[in-house]
This record gives C-alpha cells, sequence and structure tokens, in this order.
C-alpha cells in the first residue's frame, strides 16, 4: 500500500485529452460515464491509480462497484466489459483495475518534486558559498508599529 503524505483534492483532467482518447473513441455513453466515476475512485484510493476496495488494497466485486456508481450489477458488468475489451484500463498481477495517466501523472509529479528539492538545496549551497547571505538582512519577527490613522477621520 502506498502512503501519501496528503491526499490530492483533485485530479488533473484535459478535456481534449479525454475527447482525443482513441481508445473511449467506440465507446458507448454509458461506459465512459462508468470509466469517469472509476477514475474519481481511483484518484482516491488507497493505492492512488488503482481501483480498490473502499481502504483495502483489494479490487472491488461488481456489487460493490455498482453500489457505489449507483447503476445495476447488469449495466456495470456490460459497461466494465466493454471498456476492458477497448483497452481503457489494464490490470496488474493481483487483477486490480489501474489508470496509466494517473500513475503517469503520480510519477511526474514526484520526479518534479524531487528536482525542486534537490534545485533548492543547491540554491541554498551556492548562496551560502557565495556569501551572498551576509548581505542579506534577517526578517523582523516583530511587527512594526503601525501609525494611528483615527485622527485622519475628521
Amino acid at each position: 500500500m502506498t502512503k501519501r503524505a496528503k491526499k490530492l483534492p483533485w485530479l488533473k483532467f484535459y478535456p481534449s485529452d479525454w475527447q482525443a482518447e482513441p481508445t473511449l473513441k467506440g465507446c458507448s455513453l454509458a461506459a465512459k460515464g462508468l470509466w469517469i466515476e472509476m477514475l474519481g475512485l481511483m484518484a482516491h484510493s488507497v493505492r492512488h491509480g488503482y481501483l480498490c476496495r473502499f481502504n483495502e488494497p483489494e479490487p472491488p466485486s461488481i456489487d460493490d462497484l455498482a453500489i457505489t456508481v449507483g447503476a445495476s450489477v447488469e449495466e456495470v458488468k456490460k459497461c466494465l466489459q466493454e471498456i476492458e475489451s477497448k483497452g481503457v484500463f489494464r490490470r496488474c498481477q493481483k487483477g486490480i483495475i489501474y489508470s496509466r495517466r494517473i500513475l503517469k501523472d503520480a510519477t511526474r509529479r514526484r520526479l518534479n518534486r524531487k528536482y525542486q528539492r534537490s534545485k533548492r538545496q543547491n540554491d541554498h549551497i551556492n548562496l551560502l558559498s557565495s556569501g551572498s547571505y551576509k548581505s542579506v538582512r534577517p526578517v523582523s519577527v516583530e511587527r512594526p508599529e503601525t501609525k494611528d490613522h483615527s485622527s485622519d477621520l475628521s
């Protein structure tokens, strides 16, 4: 189970990418609706990007998924078979459905965070070695006194 310090409250969604996605082109409106519901569930899953059962790292049953998305079991089965046959999603070795896009975005975010952290450390080291910190005044913790403007109202 992947432990994240903070859950993302949003998911990157580009309408042009969604509409241009070749695997979704031939899917019915109902199947596309199920997929977007599944993406929302994967974004808040205990394993980011994987369709897990509630707070467990296991795949949900068709019944669980149907209840969660508010559809009949038959409709969910039909739509799930449709989007799987079109190659919209993949399954890991344990059979858990995952979104390649969510995982790709997570990897990109992790690499950017690592890059930013190392850049900030290098910038800090360069400032220390150049002596630039000596010319920077420390920030005062105390607030400066403010002028009383009550006499200006008359």
